[in-house]
């Protein structure tokens, strides 16, 4: 009886913890609407449900007293208006996130939401914004991605506003909705990325603090834009078209520019004009191969340096003018690629070095004075900080990753079982395909990709036996290399054993069509392995990394979203439209008679595609999924072509 009394108040503490969370995520779950037990929890003050299968919305959501954030991204709700209405019911709702999630049109009753201050509305296809949005307490307002040409007059009305996002919408080429901005007292910040010409009436929008032209196509700016007197935030990022030292020097009548965000594969030395930006604060540089850089940066005011996924062809080089700075009190190098080094740098005094994730196994530095270090994400030990004076810090001293860095002394010491996982993948070795790893990397295998021993190009199913190392100590064990010969590739594999058969037979991997991995740490910037089976090792790309050759950003260059295109209604007679979605050109024509809608596909080597409606790990190559839904699909790619 007691035990039973014991179970029962177990349960129901249990359950009221449960219940009592602030913070409640069914992101990626499998619901298509939210579970009644929900209402218990009083104190629900953020909700996430991105990329689940909820269908609605149940109308008690809004009686939640403390609901103050909505996360709706990658969702379809079959009735949006309704749905919106019950948001605008939440009486604290602060911040609501929408995005890319099939919106045709802007929910109208949102209009009516008494506190929301953020509102993110990226990747839909809405049209137009309505005249009620003027009553929406916003602060920030969200719509890149969109099919937005003209702002409403009524947006002049909104005295909180502060920033606003129209990147790759029509609207970033129409001088009349900079002429509106400009009346918008409160608006510090506009980011336009992907803008292609930039209006002169910009020059207009003269209280603007923030500029944000990343992945921009302009050559030149205007001279009235030249004349802005307020702007303190500038980010260029990945806008080829125009050299950063052409852009400094057009920019350099911002007396008040103190941060600058730049960055491209084809940025490669930090110009000398940047001593033009007088009052220089802050400095990042993201996706960049760096070679070299100047001595101007020694007389800038510079406070703070950052540098994220690039690549250092020589360290020392880059970071020494830098490190002459004593203006200079916080740095840091974040997901970057590391080629050469000597560890004899001095730091000085910083407030704080972050050098993270860059998968090192020495620090950098010989010697410094650091209030704050954080080192996670690399096999550093404490031996290679003994010179250091460090108040605080946080990474491999106190963390997970130092037990690689002891392991390796002693793994060959150790005699114990491995613990392995085994798991295999068929593939159709005419045809490959594309496979996602436990770590979160793709496995991509092309056509013909396998050999026999004889060196003949196999045709038929091909077994690719994966053993899973699970630790540091089972990868030291192993006597079959699995990483580069600099390591680089030790913490994402964490072990890989590969064996390929073919009717019990050994396969081989070609040479000309290696099977690759890819680890994509970053959009911009993935880590490329291929296997060479005659070595039993995973290599790197050299060219990649002695080039320094990153990868560029894919950004859609039309914001039309694939699922406008089922909807025939929206398409004219014979129409035809061209969108770039990855790695995959798409042509799409619509015969209005025949109510048949066809896609042709040009795809790259890297031919996966994910699209809402579609399997996550949906192939063009498998000539069985050439069809979905009475839709046609004529593949037009090099590998069905060369079958």
């Amino acid at each position: 009886m007691r035990n039973s009394i014991r179970y029962i108040l177990v349960f129901w503490l249990l359950h009221f913890v449960a219940q009592a969370q602030k913070e409640v995520s069914y992101s990626y779950q499998n619901i298509s609407v939210l579970p009644y037990s929900l209402q218990n929890n009083k104190e629900l003050e953020h909700l996430d449900l991105s990329y689940s299968n909820i269908e609605k919305l149940p109308e008690w959501l809004s009686k939640f007293p403390n609901l103050k954030s909505v996360n709706l991204n990658h969702t379809r709700l079959k009735n949006p208006l309704n749905d919106a209405q019950i948001l605008a019911d939440c009486k604290e709702l602060i911040s609501l996130h929408w995005n890319y999630a099939h919106l045709a049109y802007f929910p109208i009753p949102l209009a009516y939401g008494k506190k929301i201050s953020t509102l993110e509305l990226e990747g839909n296809a809405i049209p137009f914004l309505p005249k009620n949005i003027q009553w929406l307490p916003l602060k920030q307002l969200n719509i890149a991605h969109n099919l937005v040409d003209t702002l409403p007059n009524e947006i002049i009305k909104m005295k909180q506003l502060k920033e606003i996002n129209l990147s790759f919408n029509p609207a970033l080429t129409n001088p009349y909705n900079y002429k509106i901005l400009a009346k918008v007292k409160s608006l510090e910040s506009l980011i336009l990325q992907g803008i292609k010409q930039v209006p002169k009436e910009l020059g207009e929008v003269k209280q603007l603090k923030k500029l944000d032209f990343s992945f921009a196509a302009f050559t030149n700016l205007p001279t009235e834009v030249k004349n802005l007197p307020q702007i303190e935030y500038v980010k260029i990022y990945q806008a080829q078209s125009m050299e950063v030292h052409e852009f400094i020097e057009q920019i350099s009548t911002w007396k008040k520019v103190k941060t600058i965000h730049i960055g491209a594969p084809n940025f490669t030395r930090l110009p000398f004009n940047i001593n033009k930006l007088p009052n220089l604060k802050t400095l990042i540089i993201q996706n960049s191969c760096l070679l070299q850089s100047t001595t101007a940066v020694q007389k800038l005011p510079l406070q703070n340096i950052q540098f994220i996924q690039c690549n250092f062809a020589n360290l020392n080089e880059i970071l020494l003018p830098f490190l002459q700075n004593n203006n200079i009190k916080n740095i840091g190098l974040q997901q970057c690629t590391i080629q050469n080094f000597s560890s004899d740098l001095d730091l000085g005094n910083k407030d704080s070095v972050l050098f993270t994730d860059n998968k090192m196994f020495d620090f950098p530095f010989a010697k410094g004075r650091i209030q704050y270090l954080n080192i996670t994400g690399n096999y550093i030990t404490q031996k290679s900080l003994q010179n250091l004076t460090i108040t605080q810090t946080i990474g491999a001293i106190e963390g997970n990753n130092l037990s690689y860095t002891k392991e390796f002394v002693s793994a060959k010491k150790i005699q114990s079982d491995s613990s392995q996982t085994a798991f295999k993948v068929t593939v159709y070795a005419n045809i490959g395909g594309i496979f996602p790893l436990p770590n979160g990397a793709q496995l991509h295998v092309p056509n013909d990709a396998f050999l026999d021993i004889n060196h003949q190009t196999l045709k038929g199913d091909v077994v690719m036996h994966f053993t899973y190392l699970q630790n540091a100590k089972d990868i030291l064990l192993n006597d079959i290399p699995l990483w580069d010969k600099n390591l680089q590739a030790l913490h994402l594999l964490q072990g890989f054993k590969l064996e390929l058969y073919t009717n019990g037979k050994t396969a081989f991997v070609s040479t000309k069509n290696p099977i690759k991995i890819m680890y994509k740490s970053s959009e911009e910037n993935p880590l490329l392995l291929q296997y060479n089976s005659y070595k039993n090792q995973w290599e790197t790309n050299d060219k990649v990394m002695k080039d320094c050759d990153l990868k560029n950003e894919v950004i859609s260059s039309n914001p039309f979203k694939l699922f406008m295109l089922n909807q025939n209604k929206n398409l004219g007679e014979d129409n035809q439209v061209n969108l770039y979605k990855g790695n995959v050109q798409i042509k799409v024509k619509h015969n209005k008679q025949k109510e048949s809608m066809n896609f042709d596909l040009v795809a790259d080597a890297d031919y996966g595609l994910n699209i809402a409606g579609f399997s996550n790990n949906f192939t063009l190559a498998y000539p069985e999924l050439k069809t979905y839904q009475n839709i046609r699909w004529n593949y037009m790619g090099r590998d069905l072509n060369e079958d």
